[in-house]
């Protein structure tokens, strides 16, 4: 079969139906920009701004799923594989039902091409000191106090103004003696004693030395 020709004189008709697409697209109909030479190709354009570019082309989500199939079947290799396995996956926006025919040609396509790929393997991200410092001058106050997005939201203005306070070293104290003298509990599989909150969650039916 020549996947070829079947690729191209579908990229022609919709080329041809460009016009139509572009008024409808403002209507509200859904369609998505497919390079008909792909960028990795050689093609240019973006994919979003399909209207004074002629390698991009308006598609519905069934029409980009089979223009990326026969594209993998066009070149085979591993940048073709990646653009069709990534058809499978769906948006708000879309509905591309694929066969169980194309979902296993498109995981195998991924799975073949992947093989031997060692890209990041290995490869320890190296942040310089002057990085650092500016990640945290960005951060910086990023979200105190108004600027968080939970700010008002779970407690009362009541509750917020107690937990503004500083605690005194009175009631610092207190809270230490309160955790001190919580009752504790023995686990039996390890022996250990600890409050029974922890116990819980570190061991009884959860320690490591359970049988």
């Amino acid at each position: 079969m020549n996947y070829e020709k079947i690729y191209n004189d579908l990229m022609n008709d919709r080329l041809n139906q460009k016009p139509l697409r572009l008024k409808q697209k403002r209507s509200g109909f859904y369609f998505e920009g497919h390079h008909i030479i792909p960028k990795c190709k050689g093609g240019t354009g973006t994919s979003t701004r399909a209207k004074n570019n002629a390698n991009i082309v308006l598609l519905t989500p069934r029409e980009h799923f089979l223009a990326h199939w026969l594209l993998w079947r066009i070149y085979g290799d591993r940048q073709m594989a990646l653009a069709f396995h990534k058809m499978m996956s769906n948006t708000k926006n879309t509905n591309r039902i694929t066969s169980s025919r194309g979902y296993s040609e498109a995981r195998e396509a991924f799975r073949t091409t992947n093989i031997g790929n060692t890209y990041g393997k290995g490869v320890t991200k190296v942040i310089s000191e002057e990085q650092k410092l500016n990640h945290s001058k960005l951060m910086k106050g990023r979200y105190i106090g108004n600027n968080n997005p939970f700010f008002g939201k779970t407690h009362s203005a009541e509750t917020l103004e107690k937990l503004r306070k500083p605690k005194s070293k009175e009631h610092i104290e207190k809270l230490k003696n309160v955790l001190k003298n919580r009752p504790k509990v023995k686990c039996p599989h390890c022996n250990k004693e600890l409050d029974e909150l922890n116990a819980k969650k570190w061991h009884f039916d959860n320690c490591k030395h359970k049988n």
